[in-house]
């Protein structure tokens, strides 16, 4: 039965997803829009899940910073669609344009640099609590099996970047030199985090761990569909629902399995 219980978990981001498809079906011809809104209701629904598992730790604990960091990332990317609108047009805000490029710029700068401070603390949380993962050589290929990809996107990514740097907006310019470093820090931990989740298996928390080392990968598909063959459309959307699904889910799982671990300590003394 925990096997059963824990497999569920797996199936919520793909509900979701199934749903997302649907909506996408019936929509006719206002297809951008149900696209626009569905990402905008996943992200929310990430926002949720990194919510709920920060309540179950306390300020100053390791994880809570962690959750904290994702909350940050998800706040401001939500904050920068609902302000700039889905692709920064009609942004409605009385402000110069300089100051809403500015705007868009910062916030998804520092929504990137939370993530990315989130997933090295989050990588590194078991060999700082002095757990270390028993090494064996398929887990140290898999820990390494990730770094190749991300070291390509990296290249490609700014590559790409470097070619379509505007001339005269210096806010877009960093944003797009700064954007391929994080991702290729964040994606580069994949492997590890993937070991961790395996490491943990048939325990409590290998579900969260599991769930967010496979959202973080759809979020390297994703990043790789765009770098590559500049990919867009209705099935890359559903990769990016699914990414957002699992790394949400991630946070709630994280909470229910904290709540049923303290609901069924026995009580001391």
């Amino acid at each position: 039965m925990p096997y059963v219980r824990q497999a569920s978990w797996f199936l919520l981001p793909l509900g979701l997803a199934v749903v997302f498809l649907g909506a996408y079906a019936v929509s006719g011809e206002d297809r951008a829009a149900t696209i626009a809104n569905g990402i905008l209701l996943m992200k929310l629904f990430a926002l949720v899940g990194f919510t709920m598992a920060t309540t179950r730790f306390s300020w100053g604990d390791r994880m809570h910073t962690v959750w904290i960091l994702f909350v940050l990332n998800m706040v401001l990317l939500l904050s920068k669609d609902l302000l700039f609108g889905y692709s920064q047009q009609g942004l409605g805000l009385h402000l110069s344009r300089e100051w809403q490029k500015a705007m868009y710029a910062i916030m998804v700068s520092i929504a990137n640099i939370a993530s990315t401070a989130a997933t090295v603390l989050l990588a590194r949380t078991w060999r700082e609590a002095g757990l270390e993962i028993s090494p064996s050589r398929s887990r140290q290929i898999a820990k390494l099996a990730v770094v190749p990809f991300a070291a390509l996107l990296f290249v490609v990514g700014l590559r790409a970047n470097l070619q379509r740097l505007p001339p005269d907006d210096m806010w877009k310019t960093t944003l797009l030199v700064l954007v391929p470093f994080g991702d290729l820090l964040c994606f580069s931990l994949i492997g590890p985090l993937a070991v961790t989740a395996f490491s943990l298996r048939g325990g409590a928390l290998a579900t969260p761990w599991a769930m967010y080392a496979l959202g973080a990968g759809l979020w390297l598909v994703w990043d790789m569909a765009n770098a590559f063959a500049h990919l867009s459309g209705v099935i890359v959307e559903v990769n990016r629902v699914l990414a957002l699904g699992y790394t949400g889910g991630a946070g709630i799982a994280q909470w229910w399995v904290l709540r049923h671990v303290k609901s069924t300590a026995p009580v001391s003394g």
